[in-house]
């Protein structure tokens, strides 16, 4: 939930600024430019800096883009993942970011791809530099958060959510384990079991 939090706080705010760096924080649509003086009378196109499609691409890019730090910061469940230990041990994790990125990058930028499919245009320095950056601020709250739970289970804390709680259900945590299921796989505390 700290994730999804963060992700969409991010998301808006990365809009707002962008939003605010128009006069009076109107935000037409680039695609309709031709109409822009018919909706915005006083104002001149000149005087826009950022459009609809503008907020869009970057809105984009901060949700891919911070999801790659949940992922990122998610690699160990306890553990920081500022250390060098990050760059070893899953390859197919830093496979999975490069594709999204090359693929996210692509997507902005291609012609005809991010303005007939995605609605959105190129972004700029400054989004990039947004995107990024809030980037970090999502691992670095990723972070955060398992360094208060480390501090929590050091003090006898259940982290692991192995107790029952109010919201568990006694019923399905007496079940009897499947005995389809292979050896030692009752070990894995799954919550549900679906075939």
């Amino acid at each position: 939930m700290l994730g999804t939090f963060t992700l969409t706080g991010l998301v808006i705010a990365g809009a707002f600024i962008l939003k605010g760096r128009n006069p009076d924080g109107i935000l037409p649509e680039y695609s309709s430019r031709s109409d822009f003086a018919e909706d915005y009378p006083g104002y001149n196109m000149d005087d826009i800096e950022y459009w609809m499609e503008d907020v869009r691409a970057i809105s984009f890019n901060i949700l891919d883009f911070g999801a790659i730090g949940v992922t990122l910061s998610a690699r160990f469940a306890y553990l920081s993942a500022i250390h060098p230990r990050i760059l070893y041990g899953n390859k197919y994790c830093w496979y999975s970011v490069a594709i999204v990125a090359i693929l996210q990058v692509g997507i902005t930028h291609i012609p005809g791809l991010n303005e007939t499919i995605f609605l959105m245009r190129g972004m700029d320095g400054l989004g990039w530099g947004i995107t990024f950056a809030f980037m970090f601020v999502v691992f670095f709250v990723m972070e955060a958060e398992k360094a208060v739970r480390r501090i929590l289970r050091a003090r006898g804390a259940d982290t692991d959510d192995t107790e029952m709680g109010a919201f568990d259900d006694n019923a399905e945590a007496n079940q009897t384990v499947d005995p389809s299921l292979p050896k030692g796989a009752s070990n894995l505390n799954l919550v549900a079991l679906e075939k």
